[in-house]
């Protein structure tokens, strides 16, 4: 009694086992299909049902699985080969979605033209046992299997019930299968066909490691895309690098700050480019030695301007805050750094200072006693000898601290007053 066709959720017909050799080398949802119907299957029986010779097929095969740009398109090539060269009354593409340690999930591979080729059909995904074999034995040991089909085995929706011998060739990507062949009635591997399987595996493996590649790059420059409008819509010199400080992208703006533009920072170390030209190296030592401890940080120094600035080769203060992020797709690394010209503060602070130190000794000398308040906290600023002798307190212990904790509440209840009226 012949097998019904059974016909997959996206419209696709599974070949009906009993069909002959009409039916030999279909793939069972294949992911290519005009792979089935082009001149390469038809090639790879001879008009007299002889065997082609391996060592044609193989490098035939070769070419066109090289020159696929999916892994889909690489196993619809290889099925429409395979099977008819094996023998096999049907070839089946299946696809593997999760692994687990006592098994994996398989479906057959649905039709990417039918635009849905990374489906999950709940009604065709079903457990395929470690230790069952030939499928879940090929899937686990990521080894070409073959053996009867059971029986007691539990039912795979893509496979007749009559179906007695099953080989399974599994693509792996890593240490885990991706994707297989599954044959059904085949004639038992010989040498040679075992050599052709696992020359094809090869070439299928790294059909799904380009894949992978691709992918990965995309889901890179994605994230990297959206990192980077983030940074150029929160700071100006907004800097992304590596975890070892290699710039990978740069605010436009950039330029307006350290003098460099994005296109010569580029693929240079951070370190690099805002201490050039300085005599002083230790700033960029220190850098770098910043971005291989692998924590956030912050640091300032005296850098130098580049060409593409009104002022080139000017000395100007630099301030680097960077924060150290992870793509959550990919766990990679990467620093945001925000680079901020932070010259006018250092010249505000430097004035500061100058005049702190003329201020003290000014009044370090005179024969009064004089405590220098902040007049918006009343904190303490500085104290001159005599206070110090007065109050029985060191300039440097109490600098920095509120009135009534430096010089006790009694004082400051004398004082406070006649500071808040001036």
């Amino acid at each position: 009694m012949p097998f019904p066709s059974l016909r997959s959720p996206r419209g696709g017909s599974l070949p009906d086992a009993a069909a002959g050799p009409a039916a030999s080398g279909a793939a069972v949802g294949t992911p290519d299909q005009a792979s089935t119907e082009g001149p390469a299957a038809a090639a790879a029986v001879t008009p007299t049902g002889a065997r082609p010779a391996p060592l044609a097929l193989a490098l035939d095969l070769a070419q066109r699985l090289h020159a696929r740009g999916s892994l889909a398109g690489a196993l619809s090539e290889a099925a429409a080969d395979l099977g008819p060269f094996l023998g096999a009354t049907r070839t089946v593409v299946l696809r593997v979605f999760d692994w687990r340690a006592d098994g994996v999930l398989v479906q057959p591979w649905a039709d990417p033209q039918g635009g849905d080729a990374d489906c999950i059909d709940l009604d065709a995904l079903v457990l395929a046992r470690a230790q069952e074999l030939p499928l879940g034995q090929a899937l686990a040991g990521l080894v070409t299997s073959y053996g009867p089909s059971y029986i007691d085995q539990p039912s795979r929706p893509w496979r007749p019930r009559e179906v007695m011998q099953v080989l399974v060739l599994p693509v792996r990507l890593g240490l885990r299968a991706v994707a297989a062949l599954e044959f059904h009635d085949p004639a038992a591997p010989d040498d040679v066909a075992r050599q052709l399987l696992e020359l094809v595996g090869l070439q299928l493996t790294q059909a799904a490691q380009r894949e992978e590649s691709l992918r990965t790059q995309w889901v890179h420059a994605e994230q990297y895309g959206r990192l980077a409008m983030l940074a150029s819509r929160t700071a100006r010199g907004a800097v992304i690098t590596d975890v070892e400080g290699i710039i990978e992208w740069a605010h436009p703006a950039f330029a307006e700050t350290t003098g460099h533009s994005t296109a010569e920072v580029r693929g240079r170390p951070l370190w690099e480019v805002l201490v050039r030209d300085v005599d002083d190296v230790r700033p960029a030592l220190l850098l770098r030695e910043r971005f291989r401890s692998g924590e956030a940080f912050r640091i300032e120094f005296m850098a130098r301007r580049g060409a593409v600035c009104l002022a080139p080769a000017e000395a100007y203060w630099v301030e680097v805050d960077a924060d150290l992020v992870a793509d959550e797709t990919s766990g990679r690394l990467q620093y945001v750094c925000l680079c901020r010209d932070i010259t006018e503060r250092r010249q505000q602070q430097h004035g500061l200072d100058e005049g702190r130190k003329i201020l003290a000794a000014l009044t370090d000398n005179l024969p009064i006693s004089l405590v220098a308040l902040d007049a918006r906290d009343l904190q303490v600023i500085s104290l001159n000898r005599l206070a110090e002798l007065e109050f029985g307190a060191a300039d440097e212990a109490v600098a920095g601290r509120a009135l009534t904790q430096a010089l006790g509440p009694g004082l400051a209840e004398l004082i406070s007053p006649q500071v808040r009226q001036a």
